[in-house]
């Protein structure tokens, strides 16, 4: 059910059909939705941190291609106020860039979806199971390598827990895989390589996979339930599936990127946007509407009555975050925490922040 996706990021963090490189197009046809205030996007954060004790929401609404407001508030570490510059750890929301860098380098011809990556990359773990030769970025991508989402769970040893391709399975380490395989194939470490591909030309230059000098003074500090910091080091070591530090505007400026579709062939959009394997097929109950979700790559896919939606969510230790594209309309919202509770007000802010009213709905009935 697509209530798996939702309630599995939250535990474990964690299309766009015809999405060709063109502008999002606008449906002159229906109905505009209202203009977004934001005063009252602010205000509803502020009651929102109030409600729920989380230390900060940083946030980001994008309509028809275009930031229209970006933000923070709350408390960024103590003695620090939250604000445009805040710095999040947004966890698994990780993963979708990791995605663009593979996809961009797709559509360079430097790597293949459905190559076999033990061409240039075999995991000294895996070496002595000759299924190591059935992985593809395709399959690491939609977390179908069959891997537990950390080795940590299998004694620290890689394992297959499930066949390659055969099901959908969380996994991190299936973006750590694919991670290694780019690197091979492109011929440099991944960290530059994304910095490369997709931070520097979007325009992310407040976005990295490790600690900077300029990181001082803008971290979010992470809190627990009752409103204590709770020790995190900022990564001095990259992982492709999680701990990206970025703001709430450099993160909606990649999903404008996402939605607009440039430096990734329109085939490859659209298989990004593709249900890769179907995990829920039901119907909403108040709209009648269909309802068919699953992983796409890099982000979870969602069909509600004709429409597409990516998604994906992000949670460690004092953070919980998500961000949602509607390609079709070239909208998108951001919202990001810095508390274990932060789960509590995003789907709250995604409404404030003028996402689809249904797909909300959705995603709260699935909790």
């Amino acid at each position: 059910m697509h209530r798996q996706l939702l309630t599995l990021t939250l535990l474990t963090c964690g299309v766009l059909a015809g999405c060709a490189s063109r502008e999002p197009a606008s449906h002159a046809a229906a109905e505009a939705p209202p203009k977004l205030d934001a005063s009252h996007v602010r205000a509803e954060a502020r009651a929102l941190l109030e409600k729920h004790r989380v230390a900060s929401i940083g946030f980001a609404s994008v309509r028809d291609g275009q930031i229209v407001t970006a933000g923070a508030v709350g408390t960024q570490s103590p003695g620090v106020e939250a604000n445009e510059a805040t710095l999040y750890n947004v966890a698994s929301l990780t993963k979708p860039v990791t995605a663009e860098a593979v996809l961009r380098l797709a559509s360079q011809g430097v790597l293949g979806l459905d190559e076999p990556m033990s061409t240039a990359w075999i995991d000294p773990d895996l070496r002595d199971d000759p299924r190591h030769a059935k992985l593809t970025p395709r399959l690491a991508l939609s977390h179908r390598c069959g891997f537990p989402n950390w080795r940590r769970q299998t004694s620290d040893h890689l394992k297959f827990i499930a066949e390659p391709g055969s099901t959908f399975g969380y996994s991190g380490e299936g973006f750590e895989y694919v991670a290694r395989f780019a690197a091979k194939r492109a011929n440099e470490p991944f960290e530059p390589l994304v910095e490369r591909l997709v931070f520097r030309p979007i325009g992310m230059n407040n976005s990295a996979l490790t600690g900077r000098p300029w990181f001082t003074g803008h971290v979010a500090a992470a809190y627990d339930r009752e409103g204590r910091v709770i020790p995190v080091a900022v990564p001095t070591e990259y992982c492709a599936a999680d701990d990206l530090h970025t703001t709430a505007k450099d993160y909606a400026t990649f999903a404008i990127e996402v939605t607009r579709g440039r430096a990734v062939t329109p085939e490859l959009r659209r298989e990004q946007a593709r249900i890769q394997i179907q995990t829920s097929a039901t119907t909403d109950t108040m709209t009648g509407k269909p309802v068919r979700s699953g992983p796409g790559l890099g982000w979870f896919v969602y069909e509600i009555g004709g429409e597409t939606y990516l998604m994906h969510t992000g949670k460690d230790q004092g953070c919980f975050t998500i961000a949602v594209l509607h390609p079709a309309t070239g909208d998108a919202q951001v919202v990001l925490t810095n508390s274990d509770q932060g789960a509590d007000v995003v789907l709250d802010m995604l409404k404030a922040l003028g996402a689809d009213d249904d797909f909300v709905r959705i995603l709260r009935d699935s909790r």
